[in-house]
């Protein structure tokens, strides 16, 4: 282990920083699975917060795109169904090079550009492996968007201890 790092473990910023996360994270998990909801979900959330920590617009822009990102999801898992019965295998294929190009394609649109938070909703639709209906969208939508929530107090908290 370096000085620099060794010495910054052991300051008092950095466990209050560490402290912080850790309770936020905490809570937030607990809540998320108290309304039923698996909290690794609310966590991608955070991480698109974190993606581009900087303001409650930045986590705002992030929960957007990974909701966004969602919601494409469902799409291509329909269209992958509907387009399986005529194309078998290569429906996936087709479907995977439309919707990446889309979502690369918007790095170009700063309102919608954070990327990865595009990508972390696609990964959260498809690892619930769920229907393409309301009744499974809406819910992670709200869980990730409360996870972005819980990042940016987390940031925020820490920010204004450092004052």
């Amino acid at each position: 282990m370096t000085n620099s790092v060794q010495n910054s473990l052991f300051t008092l910023g950095y466990n209050k920083d560490t402290a912080i996360a850790a309770i936020v994270a905490s809570i937030a998990a607990t809540s998320t699975a108290t309304v039923g909801m698996a909290p690794w979900i609310m966590f991608v959330g955070w991480v698109a917060f974190f993606t581009n920590p900087i303001s409650l617009a930045s986590a705002l822009k992030g929960a957007c795109c990974v909701s966004m990102g969602i919601v494409l999801g469902a799409i291509a898992s329909s269209c992958i169904g509907l387009l399986s019965a005529q194309i078998g295998g290569a429906a996936l294929a087709l479907v995977v090079f439309v919707v990446a190009m889309l979502v690369v394609s918007l790095r170009a649109v700063p309102m919608v550009n954070n990327i990865a938070a595009w990508f972390l909703g696609l990964i959260t639709f498809f690892a619930l492996h769920g229907e393409s209906n309301l009744s499974v969208i809406l819910p992670l939508i709200l869980t990730v968007n409360f996870g972005a929530l819980a990042g940016y107090t987390a940031f925020k908290l820490q920010q204004s201890t450092r004052r």
